[in-house]
């Protein structure tokens, strides 16, 4: 009689576990795609290392001169829509300047240009990251934490797109948090919709 009782309910369970796996690959894609869209609309570059003052400022002037030393033209005064401080004040540490530039072109160029500041000697402290979504902004967390730990050489963002560079110096495109996985990340259990995970 038992064994009767198990196999009924075995085959009642195994569509259900397989019905609930599609659901969860179906949710998954609809948030990456959702994610996917959120991202391509963020214009949004984010400046890190600008001197604060307490007077009134004038955040694109001063993103516009620091850019200008660059080589070549990499923003014109149009390229900049808005510009602002971002976050509470704190005298120990200046805010982050969070500009939205016109064209995604812009943002590119920049991106591009960026990793030239530390050539410039009163320019060595500015940095500049592009605005992620959240989703985005933990996947590139752990990157880097592989990248502390050496088991990765490199992780950067462009127009969005996470990479790395494996320790064989490939490059390699990271879509998801489980993409690095193979690189030594560890992901735990789900924890009220928030995923733990360690290096």
């Amino acid at each position: 009689m038992l064994p009767d009782i198990q196999a009924i309910v075995n085959n009642e369970i195994v569509p259900l576990r397989a019905e609930i796996n599609v659901l969860k690959s179906e949710n998954d894609d609809l948030k990456h795609k959702i994610d996917d869209l959120e991202q391509y609309s963020r214009k949004e570059c984010v400046f890190s290392g600008f001197e604060e003052t307490n007077g009134v400022e004038n955040t694109t002037e001063m993103i516009l001169e620091k850019v200008s030393k660059l080589p070549g033209t990499i923003l014109r005064p149009e390229d900049i829509v808005r510009s602002h401080r971002v976050g509470l004040r704190n005298n120990n540490k200046p805010r982050q300047i969070i500009a939205r530039l016109a064209s995604r072109e812009a943002k590119r160029n920049l991106m591009v240009a960026r990793k030239q500041f530390k050539d410039i000697p009163d320019c060595k402290n500015i940095m500049v990251n592009e605005d992620l979504t959240k989703m985005r902004n933990s996947i590139c967390f752990h990157a880097r934490n592989l990248v502390k730990s050496k088991k990765i050489l490199q992780t950067w963002t462009i127009d969005g797109k996470i990479f790395i560079k494996n320790l064989s110096g490939e490059k390699v495109s990271i879509r998801r948090e489980s993409d690095l996985v193979p690189y030594g990340h560890v992901l735990t259990t789900v924890h009220n919709g928030v995923s733990l995970a360690s290096e």
